[in-house]
C-alpha cells in the first residue's frame, strides 16, 4: 500500500500524520513479526511504550527526515547492531548533491575532538587542532548526541561513537538542520582559541579538496587488495584479516579461507614461529566458516561454536514492503530450518562438534580489535575469550560476543515517508559460559592511537602488540 507515491514527494515534502502513522504500523509489524530477538535487551512493554510515544508525536505534518529522527531512538532500545533505520533515498540524493557538509574530518581520543583532515576552503586550519564547539555546541557532546541515535549491540558505545566521528559530516545532516555556514571554535596545541566560519561544501567539493591535500584515499577493497595477509618479523607472525566474507576472501586471496589458513599455519610452523599477532581491526564480519576454521588451528580439542541458531518465523508476510525476493527467501527458509521448541532451527555449521585442524599453533597469540570489529568478528572474540586462548589489545569491539541477530537482513521500505529499515531475522547464540553484559570483549590492554600517531602514520597499537 503506497498512500503517497514516492515519485510525487521530495525529501522535504510535508507528510500527513495519518500516512506517517501507517508507516509506523508497518515498521512495528515487521519488527515484531520477523526480528530474531527484538526483546533481548528491553521488554516488549518498553518497546511498545516507545512506539506509542512516537505515535503521540505525530500530531501534525512533517518531512521524511523529521520522521526519521523520531524513529531512530528505537535502535538504542533494540540493541542490535544489524538493525538499522536510515533516511529515504530522496534525502540521500538531495544531501549528496546540494547540502553543505561539515568540511573537516574528525578524530576523537579521550573525549577530545581533533581535526584529522581539513577539507575546507580555509587552508589555515591545522591538522591536530582541537575542535571545541560546532554551531555553539560542545563538539564531543554533538558526537555523543549523534551516537545515541545510531545502532549498536547491547550497551556498547565504542562502535556508535566511532561511526559518529568517522561519518560526522553525513550524520550531522541526518540529525541537525542543514546549514550553509558552520561556526566552529578551534584551539591550537597551546590552548589559544579562535572562531572560524566554515562554508558547508557539497560532497563533490569535499572529495576534491581532500584529494588535492592528501592524495587519493582508497581502502583495501577499493584497491582490490587481498583481505588476508601475512608478514613475519623474527619469530613473530602478523596475520591481518580484514573480513570474514567467504566471497571477498575467495576473490581477493584466490582461494577459500580453509586452504589459506592451512597453508599459513603450515608456514608458521615450518618457520618456527612462536608468537602470532592476529589483526582484526576494521573487520566488520562476514560468514561463520572462516572464524570456525581459524579457531580450529588455535585450539587442539574438539569444540562447538554455536549454542543455537534459529528464526522466530520462517514465512515473511507482506512481501511488497521489502526490497528482497521474498518468494525465494520463504522457499529457502523451509529447506534450511526445522521447527523445534516454538522456533525454526537452522542447519548451521557451528552447531556440530568441529575437530581441531592438523596444523596447530601452540604459541602465544595477541589479537587486535577496534570498534569496527563487528558481527562474525564479535563471535570470533567470543570463542577466543571462552577458551582463554589469546591476549586482547586495542579497543572494545563493536560486536557482541554472546549473540547477534543477523543472517538474512530484510530491507524494509516505509511506503509514505521513504524511510528504510533493515530487519535481521536469524539469531546466533554463541557457545560461551560468560554473562552477556551488553559489551564487546574488553581488551586486556586498552590502547588507541593518539591524534599524533594518526597524523604521522604511526600504529601504536601494533607496536605495543609487538613489544608484548
Amino acid at each position: 500500500m503506497n498512500l503517497l507515491g514516492q515519485e510525487d514527494i521530495s525529501w522535504d515534502t510535508k507528510i500527513s500524520p495519518e500516512k506517517l502513522k501507517y508507516d509506523l504500523s508497518v515498521l512495528k509489524s515487521s519488527l515484531i513479526d520477523l526480528h530474531g530477538d527484538l526483546y533481548y535487551y528491553n521488554s516488549a512493554e518498553t518497546i511498545k511504550n516507545k512506539f506509542d510515544e512516537i505515535e503521540r508525536e505525530l500530531d501534525g505534518p512533517m518531512s521524511s527526515i523529521e520522521y526519521f529522527r523520531l524513529l531512530t531512538p528505537l535502535l538504542e532500545l533494540i540493541g542490535n547492531g544489524h538493525t538499522h533505520i536510515v533516511p529515504s533515498k530522496l534525502f540521500y540524493k538531495q544531501m549528496r548533491s546540494k547540502m553543505g557538509y561539515f568540511p573537516l574530518d574528525l578524530y576523537v581520543h579521550q573525549d577530545i575532538v581533533y581535526v584529522l583532515r581539513n577539507n575546507s576552503n580555509d587552508g589555515s586550519i591545522v591538522e591536530g587542532s582541537i575542535v571545541e564547539k560546532i554551531n555553539g555546541q560542545n563538539a564531543f557532546n554533538v558526537i555523543k548526541e549523534i551516537a545515541s541515535n545510531l545502532t549498536r549491540d547491547g550497551f556498547n558505545m565504542s562502535w556508535p561513537i566511532t561511526r559518529a566521528t568517522n561519518r560526522f559530516s553525513e550524520f550531522y545532516l541526518f540529525y541537525f538542520e542543514a546549514t550553509s555556514v558552520y561556526d566552529v571554535v578551534i584551539a591550537n596545541d597551546k590552548g589559544i582559541q579562535r572562531n572560524i566560519q566554515l562554508n558547508g561544501l557539497i560532497k563533490k567539493e569535499i572529495e576534491t579538496n581532500k584529494t588535492a591535500r592528501y592524495g587519493e584515499m582508497k581502502n583495501w577493497h577499493e584497491l582490490e587488495q587481498a583481505p588476508y595477509t601475512m608478514e613475519y618479523e623474527g619469530t613473530t607472525a602478523i596475520m591481518s584479516l580484514r573480513t570474514f566474507s567467504n566471497k571477498e576472501i575467495k576473490k581477493g586471496n584466490k582461494m577459500k579461507s580453509k586452504k589459506w589458513f592451512q597453508q599459513s599455519f603450515e608456514n608458521i610452523n615450518e618457520k618456527g614461529i612462536d608468537k602470532l599477532i592476529i589483526d582484526l581491526r576494521g573487520n566488520g564480519g562476514g560468514d561463520e566458516e572462516p572464524t570456525i576454521e581459524l579457531f580450529s588451528h588455535l585450539y587442539e580439542k574438539e569444540f562447538v561454536f554455536y549454542k543455537d541458531v534459529y528464526l522466530q518465523e520462517r514465512k515473511i508476510p507482506n512481501g511488497e514492503w521489502y526490497e528482497d525476493n521474498i518468494f525465494f527467501l520463504n522457499l529457502y527458509a523451509k529447506i534450511v530450518t526445522k521447527r523445534k521448541n516454538g522456533k525454526y532451527v537452522l542447519k548451521a555449521k557451528g552447531l556440530k562438534p568441529y575437530k581441531p585442524a592438523k596444523e596447530q599453533f601452540k604459541g602465544e597469540v595477541v589479537v587486535l580489535t577496534d570498534p569496527y570489529s563487528f558481527s562474525a568478528t564479535g563471535e570470533m572474540s567470543a570463542i577466543l575469550k571462552e577458551h582463554n586462548r589469546v591476549t586482547f589489545v586495542g579497543e572494545e569491539p563493536g560486536g557482541n560476543p554472546n549473540q547477534n541477530t543477523s543472517g538474512a537482513m530484510l530491507v524494509l521500505n516505509l511506503p509514505n515517508s521513504g524511510v528504510r529499515a533493515v530487519v535481521p531475522v536469524v539469531v546466533f547464540k554463541m557457545n560461551v559460559t560468560f554473562e552477556n553484559t551488553g559489551r564487546g570483549v574488553l581488551p586486556d590492554y586498552p590502547i588507541k592511537n593518539t591524534i599524533h600517531d594518526e597524523l604521522n602514520g604511526v600504529d601504536s597499537v601494533m607496536e605495543f602488540a609487538k613489544k608484548l
